[in-house]
């Protein structure tokens, strides 16, 4: 394993534990470590967040590469999809990770907050034009979703629950 400290813990559906490092990630899995670098498809940059998603799919947040998603972290050799600028990211600085009551991913980037349709691989940008707070979103929380708060995240100065409404036309709900 890494001298590296740890900077983030995660565990899949599987039991399996997931440790991110400054030079790449940790999986503890049926009694032993394996660990997944550049060299195993995982862009430059620290982990510093994980996040499993209702379909089961790992996605990790890395310091300086962008957002990675593995479909099967059970897997005995998990392959690793990158999004980075390239894919429409707003920046390859990622932090917080949820996402919405339909699958839809968000991650708080460098500059402001991305929402990825794992389904499509598109990505629409949410900035202070849209009601963020100003600033990079740090990697410090993300609250699970649920019925009437469908995406929250928290910024180091402010809360900000960005809700994505309307959806198709749906009135937003009221808070009880």
């Amino acid at each position: 394993m890494t001298s590296d400290l740890a900077l983030s813990f995660s565990e899949d559906r599987s039991g399996n534990i997931w440790i991110g490092f400054s030079t790449g990630v940790a999986r503890y899995r049926q009694g032993s470590f394996s660990f997944f670098t550049t060299k195993d498809g995982l862009p430059p940059g620290g982990i510093q967040t994980e996040y499993l998603d209702h379909a089961g799919r790992l996605w990790l947040g890395s310091l300086r590469g962008g957002l990675v998603r593995t479909d099967d972290p059970a897997a005995a050799r998990p392959v690793f999809v990158n999004y980075t600028t390239a894919q429409g990211l707003s920046s390859n600085a990622t932090g917080v990770i949820t996402e919405d009551l339909r699958g839809r991913i968000y991650v708080g980037t460098g500059h402001g907050l991305d929402q990825l349709d794992p389904e499509t691989g598109h990505v629409k940008h949410f900035t202070t034009a849209d009601g963020l707070a100003s600033g990079a979103m740090p990697p410090l929380h993300a609250s699970a979703p649920s019925q009437h708060n469908p995406t929250p995240i928290n910024q180091r100065r402010s809360v900000t629950s960005h809700l994505p409404w309307p959806f198709n036309g749906a009135s937003r709900p009221r808070r009880p």
